[in-house]
């Protein structure tokens, strides 16, 4: 279920796979054209980083300076497969933002008191007209996938 509010600057437009950090980098953009004060951020699993849209997205956001924050959850499988296999073996997936200028940070997915810092340095960065920030929140998976 995908919930949109035009009232409150929330919108979600599309399911599928990581479509949703291109869309949040071109109103990111849209909002900086404009000179509006609102940022975007865009959340999606460790296995949507081998999408082209992640790729095309980081693109996007550091030559524009996007006020956005990208996040990765990483719960370390991509459906069925090892987040180890997803990632190309080596690495991280916010170093990955590194390669295209973003700032990019990893942090404990599960303290919350890290995370909070995090999201908020970022949101801040955001807001500040400092460009995008990547970040890799690292949890775990308990259950199956639903898929």
């Amino acid at each position: 279920v995908m919930y949109s509010s035009k009232e409150h600057g929330f919108f979600s437009i599309s399911g599928n796979l990581a479509t949703q950090y291109i869309q949040a980098v071109g109103w990111a953009m849209a909002s900086a054209i404009s000179n509006d004060s609102r940022i975007a951020a865009a959340w999606i699993g460790d296995g949507s980083t081998a999408e082209s849209d992640f790729h095309s997205a980081l693109v996007f956001a550091s030559t524009y300076k996007a006020p956005v924050v990208l996040n990765v959850v990483n719960n370390q499988w991509a459906i069925s497969t090892f987040q180890g296999i997803a990632r190309g073996g080596s690495g991280t997936f916010a170093a990955r933002g590194l390669g295209f200028g973003i700032p990019s940070l990893r942090v404990d997915g599960n303290d919350y008191l890290a995370v909070h810092a995090v999201a908020k340095w970022a949101a801040e960065r955001a807001r500040s007209n400092l460009g995008p920030t990547l970040v890799e929140y690292v949890t775990y998976r308990a259950g199956a996938h639903s898929s």
